[in-house]
C-alpha cells in the first residue's frame, strides 16, 4: 500500500483551499472510496489508512466551516 506523503497532503490542502464546492466533494468522495476499499478488501487493521481517513474528514470539515 502506498502512503500519502506530506507533499501530497499539502496538495490536498491546497486543492481544498482553491477548489469550488463540487470539486471538494468529489475529492473527498474519491479519498473515502479509496480508504474504504483498502479497509474492506485488503487490511481492516491498517492504522495508517484509518489515520488518513480521519485527516481527510478534518480537512474537509475545517474548510466547510471556514467558508460559511
Amino acid at each position: 500500500m502506498q502512503r500519502m506523503g506530506n507533499d501530497e497532503k499539502k496538495g490536498f490542502v491546497t486543492a481544498l483551499t482553491y477548489s469550488q464546492q463540487d470539486a471538494i466533494q468529489n475529492l473527498m468522495k474519491k479519498e473515502m472510496e479509496l480508504t474504504e476499499d483498502i479497509i474492506r478488501n485488503k487490511d481492516p487493521k491498517c492504522y495508517a489508512v484509518w489515520h488518513h481517513r480521519r485527516w481527510v474528514f478534518k480537512q474537509c470539515v475545517a474548510y466547510q466551516f471556514s467558508h460559511r
